[in-house]
């Protein structure tokens, strides 16, 4: 569940936060990057919930390989 941070709430804060990351072949998550930040705490929001999700590596060729993803983030359908 998304909690948007208290911060971000006072100032008014809205929009998304984009992140880039690799799953590791083994599911860990490695190479963090922030594509778009908010600030007010939304990207460290956007960090805790991409680690909460369970993911699974790509596969080419019947093997588990090293694969980039990004993800957005929504803070502005929020409901503050």
């Amino acid at each position: 569940y998304i909690k948007v941070p208290d911060a971000a709430v006072k100032q008014g804060i809205k929009g998304e936060v984009e992140i880039a990351f690799i799953v590791e072949p083994s599911g860990r998550l490695s190479n963090y990057r922030e594509i778009k930040g908010l600030g007010g705490g939304c990207t460290e929001e956007a960090y805790r919930l991409i680690q909460m999700l369970k993911w699974e590596p790509a596969k080419a060729d019947g093997k588990y390989v090293r694969s980039e993803y990004q993800i957005k983030v929504n803070f502005g359908n929020s409901k503050y």
